[in-house]
């Protein structure tokens, strides 16, 4: 018996030693491709990276070298993040334009990182803004982190499987991507420190001389200390990324660029600060520099932009714009949007849009254009079974009949390895807007009030049956988002995902709802194994009823009740 266990030990080990092997004749010979990629640049028999986003119409402002910028990108696999601030539940199409430079990086071998603001969505950026953000209550705030945490999660799954299995690009070892919360450092960041490292670094001056900060200046509002020091709190992340993960390049939108600025100047401030006080300086390159990109903003063909904060926002959130609505979004753009659309939401090569707009102009009532743009973005969104479903639900509503007609067969005519087409395979499970998991719930407070936690699971819809819930409880494979006390547990009563949302494991099926489970009085948030969750909002009876809601349970308990 002792023997056989040794033996299998050692199989493993060893199973494990080659293991890294492979991986490491991978990276060389990634390094070697890379470094023969280089060589074809400089000699001008193929493009750089940074050409590809200029021809495609991403770039509009460069914070640093430019130059400089291009010739780092070809000798070096550098970091790049984009940042997002979670001050609603869902991102707007205005928010996939960073997204999509970071993602023709990661597929070009660059490490990408996408930075959720936990902490300074807490302030907001005050960028663009005449009046001052609400401040949003723990409650939701907790959601909404939630929320888009699990939403850029599954976008960057769907963007990755279509850039592989449509567009032909093959992973490699190299590629490298990470979705990270600067609650993460602002949780247990001394105030001391900060004021020392940045604080005292930056200057008053030049952030009072900013467009924003003169704007709110003159408004009647004025301007808090909080949004005054919103670029240095974005600076003291970047901080953050670049000694963890060495990112040297931001992306951000147009409005963004005073922040990336001063972000730049609260960076190459601290490195030599911590470098004289010998601070881990050996985690990052002292001599590597930093740059910032913005990307235009996206606006309507009047000009307007296209954002939450204006009020006609696309959402990204099936449930908040359901994927036919998106589609249709793209159907209805003007003839130029939906070419220049083509460049910026899709990895389609600038030699095939071309083509594609040839085509458009023979046939413009077609609007060949339009379904392309639609269908490439409901498929990095919602993922590719949608986009086919949306599309071929769009030709059975209107057919041949309207100025909308069906899209051409070679964009939907096959699907990827694993997904599932209810026009090719029979077996398969129709997959549409009604179909699709949603993040969001509602339940009555009598739901949830007095119930058992198997009970709550079930009525959630997290579970098939109330007996499931209990042994998926049983198995502690359950947990409910907490908003206090999470410090005095234990760390095996507790459950982290990665963008540090704690969750806490649910123990006894049988025990009545307690009250820590809910957040703020109307938000639960519950989670069954590694990634399903739902983020509850908590009604009281009658305006559940009367918004028209229904829950797993609800119409027996109604009857019981009498």
């Amino acid at each position: 018996m002792v023997t056989n266990f040794t033996a299998r030990a050692k199989n493993r080990r060893s199973l494990a030693q080659k293991e890294r092997w492979k991986y490491g004749e991978k990276l060389q010979a990634a390094d070697s491709a890379w470094a023969e990629q280089a060589l074809r640049i400089q000699d001008g028999r193929q493009d750089s990276l940074w050409q590809t986003l200029k021809e495609r119409g991403y770039i509009h402002q460069v914070a640093g070298d430019e130059k400089e910028l291009e010739r780092t990108m070809i000798e070096k696999r550098i970091g790049v993040y984009a940042g997002i601030d979670p001050t609603g539940p869902s991102m707007h199409v205005g928010h996939l334009l960073p997204f999509m430079v970071l993602l023709w990086f990661y597929i070009h071998g660059y490490r990408a990182v996408s930075l959720l603001g936990g902490s300074t969505s807490r302030i907001g950026d005050p960028s663009g803004r005449a009046d001052a953000r609400e401040e949003q209550h723990s409650s939701v705030r907790k959601a909404n982190m939630a929320s888009m945490h699990l939403q850029i999660t599954k976008i960057w799954e769907n963007m990755e499987m279509h850039a592989r299995e449509r567009h032909g690009y093959k992973r490699e070892a190299v590629w490298k991507r990470a979705l990270v919360n600067n609650n993460k450092w602002w949780n247990k960041l001394p105030v001391m420190e900060f004021m020392h490292y940045a604080g005292s670094l930056a200057r008053v001056g030049p952030l009072l001389s900013r467009d924003t900060a003169k704007r709110k200046l003159q408004g009647d509002a004025g301007m808090s200390f909080a949004e005054l020091g919103y670029p240095i709190m974005q600076g003291w992340d970047w901080w953050e990324l670049f000694k963890q993960q060495d990112v040297q390049v931001q992306i951000g939108g147009a409005d963004q660029f005073g922040n990336l600025v001063a972000g730049l100047e609260v960076v190459n401030s601290i490195i030599p600060k911590v470098i004289d006080a010998k601070i881990e300086p050996e985690k990052f390159d002292k001599n590597s520099t930093r740059f910032g990109v913005t990307v235009p903003l996206l606006t309507t063909s009047s000009g307007e932009k296209i954002g939450k904060s204006a009020g006609n926002a696309i959402w990204l959130d099936h449930d908040m714009t359901p994927p036919f609505e998106l589609y249709q979004y793209f159907l209805k753009l003007s003839d130029s949007d939906a070419i220049r659309f083509l460049k910026l939401f899709t990895l389609i090569p600038l030699e095939r849009i071309e083509t594609i707009a040839e085509d458009h102009q023979k046939h413009p009532e077609k609007r060949l254009a339009h379904h392309q743009l639609a269908f490439e973005v409901l498929a990095m969104v919602h993922g590719a079974p949608c986009a086919t479903q949306v599309a071929q639900e769009h030709n059975a509503l209107f057919g041949q009949k309207t100025r909308f007609p069906m899209p051409p067969k070679d964009m939907i005519g096959t699907q990827y390895p694993g997904d599932l087409n209810v026009k090719t395979n029979p077996n398969a499970t129709p997959v549409n807007a009604q179909s699709l998991w949603s993040y969001h719930a509602s339940l009555p407070r009598s739901l949830v009030r007095d119930q058992t936690p198997a009970r709550i699971l079930f009525h959630a819809g997290l579970v098939g049956s109330r007996s499931e819930g209990q042994r998926l409880i049983t198995a502690k494979g359950a947990y409910y988002g907490g908003e206090t006390g999470m410090e005095k547990m234990s760390a095996s009563e507790q459950n982290e995902m990665p963008d540090e949302l704690k969750f806490v494991v649910i123990k006894n099926p049988d025990v009545e709802f307690s009250e820590k489970m809910i957040i703020g009085n109307d938000t639960m948030i519950l989670r069954t194994g590694r990634t399903k969750v739902k983020i509850i909002k908590i009604l009281e009876d009658d305006e559940f009823d009367r918004r028209g809601l229904t829950a797993p349970g609800w119409d027996d308990f109604k009857s019981m009740r009498g």
